[in-house]
């Protein structure tokens, strides 16, 4: 824990925690070991909408791709358990940091149809350099209203109890800080009021490809609505839309950059263009009435998704 807190930047060593490849939970103070949970295959908790089959999320997208398949200079479409919008970044740029909305179920931007087999999610993460993918990113609790930190990697899925509220813009960072760990840095205000920035860093094997430098790594941007093993994409749910099926998930002033040389890894970052973009997909494609986009650039969109009839 120790080594982990001297790699991190000294503005992000507020709320670490650090999880270890054996399945232990570290943290720099004790509280925030009692919020957070590891899921492991077969085991689900429907009231915070996270879960994992062993190798995805069971209700977020699979955005695992066959390695046979992946290239970083043309990324394939991730396959899906439900519908998604995500931007994919250029060859060689393993660092991301945006801002994102959160919508409400309360305001009327978020209705799921199957409460317990659907599921929001708004995330990050990557592809390492030989395809070894990587969620990170906000989940929604239809039962509270509000978003907590996840991330699927090592076949698990591991969330923070930490509530954010809905109805606000957080920041997500997501970048490797070393070949074997990988942070998540989360920013905003929790339901009650508090605000936190929460590195969550996670270990990983060497071999899964991800490092400072990360040649071929690539980042990503994700809006989903999930469904857990059926695809229907008529059943009247809708995440990130207002009452007029306009898009509400606004995605603003992100970044995109490449390892620096230096170490502990710092990176440059640049505004994430389309220059830096290597690829935008939807599922279902070629609807745009159901994943609803209004596109800027590469780093800055509104999006939301409706299965209507």
């Amino acid at each position: 824990m120790r080594t982990i807190m001297l790699q991190l930047p000294e503005n992000k060593r507020y709320d670490v925690i650090y999880y270890a490849l054996d399945g232990t939970v570290h943290a720099n103070y004790p509280a925030l070991l009692k919020t957070t949970v590891v899921y492991q295959p077969s085991k689900f908790d429907y009231r915070q909408g996270i879960g994992s089959d062993g190798s995805s999320i069971v209700l977020a997208p699979t955005t695992s791709i066959p390695k046979a398949l992946y290239s970083c200079s043309n990324v394939p479409q991730s396959t899906s358990t439900g519908g998604y919008r995500e931007v994919a970044s250029v060859c060689n740029t393993p660092y991301e940091f945006t801002h994102v909305f959160l919508p409400c179920n309360s305001n009327n931007e978020i209705y799921l149809h199957y409460p317990l087999s659907e599921g929001v999610y708004i995330y990050g993460g990557g592809f390492s350099g030989n395809g070894n993918a990587v969620d990170a990113g906000m989940q929604f609790s239809n039962t509270y209203d509000d978003w907590a930190l996840f991330v699927s990697v090592n076949k698990h899925q591991v969330s923070n109890y930490t509530r954010f509220q809905c109805n606000q813009t957080v920041s997500l960072e997501f970048y490797p800080l070393s070949s074997q760990t990988l942070v998540l840095y989360g920013t905003g205000y929790t339901d009650s009021g508090q605000f936190m920035q929460i590195s969550q860093t996670y270990a990983v094997s060497a071999s899964q490809g991800w490092s400072d430098s990360c040649g071929g790594c690539v980042v990503k941007r994700v809006t989903s609505l999930a469904q857990n093993n059926f695809l229907n994409f008529k059943d009247g749910s809708f995440a990130g839309i207002d009452v007029y099926a306009n898009p509400l998930i606004a995605w603003s002033n992100s970044l995109v950059g490449y390892w620096n040389g230096r170490y502990p890894p710092l990176y440059n970052a640049a505004t994430w263009t389309n220059y830096y973009t290597g690829g935008y997909y939807s599922y279902p494609s070629n609807d745009p009435s159901r994943v609803i986009v209004n596109f800027v650039n590469g780093g800055q969109e509104t999006d939301g998704l409706f299965y209507h009839g």
